[in-house]
């Protein structure tokens, strides 16, 4: 087995970056946690077989020294040449050992004894790792009660975490069948105005803006309302857009 590499992080999450910045590294940086954790098994194993080789050599050595003491003829030889790889294989294990020693103060990885359930994370100083729960990166969330959809208007929604939200998302509910849709069917929706076409091909700016602080987040609709797909007709579909009376929609908060 080739001697394994790690791969460099991504860009952090900084709370001085704007939304999307902050959304799109805190998703780098979750993917690149998980994939850390596969190729540090990886080399954690690559170490552990590096130690236990070494170790196996030693003691094949000092088996083979204590049956050269048994043969009288050639003892000395054998004792002389059992001491010799005995002697090479506490170099090569000292010499695991070191370089397990040096990969762990490289990536400053902090034992694993003890922390089950656990993730990587990047530490404050941006250099080092560190194993952390899920409440030390998340430690509040809201979730709005349903409000009625609108169009070319706004909703105020007060979220009471003490500070501005570090991630947001938003879900609409069909209450009155449409465009396929059932009652209770639940359409994740984006935070942002973008354009959309017609089922003529006309293209319409859509969507809603969001603004937030330390007490309120408010929805700003453009007047065309949220663009969703057809439920049942995804084969070159058009965009259709949520009538305001059939849906309500609701805001996750983070900090």
């Amino acid at each position: 087995m080739a001697n394994p590499t790690l791969t460099p992080f991504p860009t952090p999450p900084l709370p001085e970056q704007d939304e999307v910045t902050f959304n799109r590294n805190a998703a780098n940086s979750l993917l690149a946690q998980a994939n850390f954790v596969n190729e540090g098994n990886i080399v954690i194993t690559w170490m552990g077989q590096q130690i236990d080789a070494a170790a196996a050599s030693k003691k094949a050595a000092a088996d083979s020294a204590t049956a050269a003491g048994q043969s009288a003829d050639s003892a000395g030889t054998q004792a002389g040449n059992a001491k010799n790889s005995a002697d090479a294989a506490a170099r090569s294990l000292a010499s695991s050992e070191t370089v397990a020693a040096a990969v762990r103060a490289q990536i400053a990885l902090p034992s694993l004894a003890g922390q089950k359930g656990k993730f990587w994370r990047v530490a404050q100083d941006e250099k080092t790792l560190e194993l952390a729960d899920v409440t030390q990166t998340i430690t509040k969330y809201f979730v709005s009660a349903a409000q009625q959809l609108v169009r070319g208007g706004s909703i105020n929604i007060n979220h009471g975490l003490g500070q501005r939200p570090k991630i947001m998302s938003a879900y609409i509910t069909c209450v009155t069948a449409e465009w396929g849709y059932s009652v209770g069917d639940v359409l994740e929706v984006s935070l942002a105005v973008a354009s959309a076409s017609d089922q003529s091909g006309y293209r319409y700016p859509a969507g809603m803006g969001v603004l937030s602080d330390a007490t309120t987040i408010t929805l700003l609709f453009h007047s065309f309302g949220i663009p969703i797909n057809t439920k049942n007709n995804l084969s070159g579909a058009q965009v259709v857009f949520a009538n305001a009376a059939n849906w309500t929609i609701s805001v996750r908060a983070f900090v």
